[in-house]
């Protein structure tokens, strides 16, 4: 049985969020091209960007990246939204930052 693999290519926790990387660089801010995703007036666009942040931010490297940027902002407002899967993206979003960041601050205090 064969399987084709999806080569599409997958946004950045730092696309969506506003950073881009080039290769051996450093971060460059890109807030008009790609933190528009998370101003869009488009419901569906806006929708699958805080679905891409909640996958993203099963990743730590992701969780640290949206957090430099201050994607919390955006996520607290998308948790007050009416739609109750773009309530629930953002929080896991929230909740995956968050527990990286107490395990930080664990790890933190046991090496001292």
């Amino acid at each position: 049985m064969t399987t084709s693999e999806d080569t599409s290519p997958t946004p950045s926790a730092g696309a969506v969020c506003g950073v881009t990387t080039a290769k051996n660089s450093e971060p460059e801010k890109s807030s008009n091209r790609s933190s528009k995703y998370l101003k869009s007036k488009d419901t569906f666009v806006y929708k699958a960007a805080a679905m891409a942040l909640f996958h993203l931010s099963l990743e730590p490297e992701n969780c640290v990246v949206m957090h430099e940027n201050h994607a919390k902002q955006w996520l607290v407002n998308m948790v007050g939204d009416d739609d109750w899967k773009l309530q629930e993206a953002a929080a896991g979003c929230i909740a995956n930052i968050r527990h990286l960041a107490l395990a930080n601050d664990i790890h933190r205090s046991q090496a001292r």
